[in-house]
């Protein structure tokens, strides 16, 4: 590490998961402090292509040759139609980011994302994969002394990627919807970058292999998804499966005590500019509708004899 010309010391950091929007977010954040970023994984997305590529493929990073300061790992992947095959990415791709920490001496993150839709066996099997990865996370830092902090989320929205844009997209059409029930804490994106970034640079040696939940407010899913459609002034049906049970306590003191930590960005303001997004996708596919049946008409016109 080293300082840039505003005095602030700057480091190597390496992003897997690059093409998410969390790791796009990262990385302008990063950047614009001074620090070098490393990504591994596709090449996509805004900034990504300014950034050191190592590797596409998380299973792959033997040839990181640079010295790397931090770590945030966030290619942690849900294919409910391969499962096994997702959980053997999950598992090894987050051993050989521990491993790279390891020989680095890198301060690592691991971040999980316990929000995953899908019916109750697919939610059953992705809480599996991930209490897997935070026990092998935690028993490396025990074992090899690694400095590794694990970030857990319950819902983050703010992109066009995630689940509930796409949500929000069938609102816009009229669509209806059927969704899982149940409990989530939503985080706006800009809030989890943040949260992330105080984790990393938490100094305190308490944080080595502990799980740290950074929870937005308290909501059912259905409720969320009924604030969403009043506000898009839809005519969606709503249809409302099994409710799914939390295993999981989430306790927000540990981020809000310990980093000093809470979410900026109210769900009404930050669902406001979501549907900002999805009107102004809709408008656009409006206009570029519109031109195709322009250009059709016009071609239909110079072929009259």
């Amino acid at each position: 590490m080293h300082k840039s010309v505003s005095g602030n010391v700057t480091m190597k950091v390496l992003l897997t998961g690059a093409s998410t929007p969390l790791a796009q977010e990262l990385s302008l954040r990063l950047r614009s402090l001074g620090h070098e970023i490393f990504i591994v994984g596709p090449r996509v997305g805004r900034h990504m292509a300014q950034e050191t590529f190592v590797q596409e493929d998380v299973l792959n990073l033997h040839h990181v040759d640079a010295k790397i300061d931090q770590i945030y790992h966030l290619d942690l992947s849900y294919d409910f139609a391969h499962p096994v095959e997702a959980l053997l990415k999950n598992s090894l791709g987050t051993l050989n980011v521990l491993r790279l920490a390891y020989v680095k001496r890198a301060r690592t993150v691991i971040v999980i994302d316990y929000s995953q839709p899908g019916e109750q066996d697919s939610q059953a099997y992705v809480r599996t994969s991930l209490s897997f990865i935070e026990a092998l996370s935690a028993s490396y830092a025990s074992e090899k002394g690694t400095d590794v902090r694990i970030a857990r989320f319950y819902l983050i929205y703010g992109s066009k990627e995630d689940w509930l844009f796409n949500m929000l997209v069938s609102m816009a059409k009229n669509e209806d919807i059927t969704s899982a029930s149940g409990e989530v804490f939503p985080v706006h994106l800009s809030d989890a970058a943040d949260g992330l970034m105080k984790l990393m640079n938490y100094s305190g040696a308490d944080a080595q292999g502990r799980a740290f939940d950074f929870l937005g407010p308290k909501m059912d899913l259905e409720d969320l998804l009924k604030t969403a459609k009043k506000m898009i002034g839809s005519s969606s049906k709503i249809y409302s499966v099994k409710k799914r049970q939390t295993r999981f306590g989430p306790d927000s003191q540990l981020a809000y005590e310990v980093l000093q930590w809470k979410p900026k960005m109210e769900i009404e303001m930050g669902m406001a500019k979501v549907i900002q997004q999805v009107k102004k996708g809709e408008r656009g596919r409006q206009r570029g509708r519109a031109m195709e049946r322009a250009r059709g008409f016009n071609n239909q016109l110079q072929s009259v004899p």
